[in-house]
């Protein structure tokens, strides 16, 4: 496996959802989903560093009704 160039990823994944029904199961998947170094792979208490949370991203409105406004 060819080593990266840099210390950044970017992964593309969609988990599909037929309708405000599906977002339930979705959000439980979403949750489950879980990207960690390669050096805690296995180990189990990997904790993330601290950050912040940009307060200016809508977290509350569905993704169907940010894009149509």
């Amino acid at each position: 496996m060819p080593r990266p160039s840099t210390r950044y990823l970017d992964i593309v994944g969609r988990v599909k959802a037929n309708g405000p029904d599906d977002y339930d199961a979705v959000h439980k998947v979403q949750q489950g989903i879980k990207l960690a170094p390669l050096s805690a792979w296995g180990k189990n208490g990997y904790l993330p560093p601290k950050h912040t949370v940009d307060s200016a991203i809508d977290m509350t409105t569905t993704v169907p009704i940010q894009r149509t406004t």
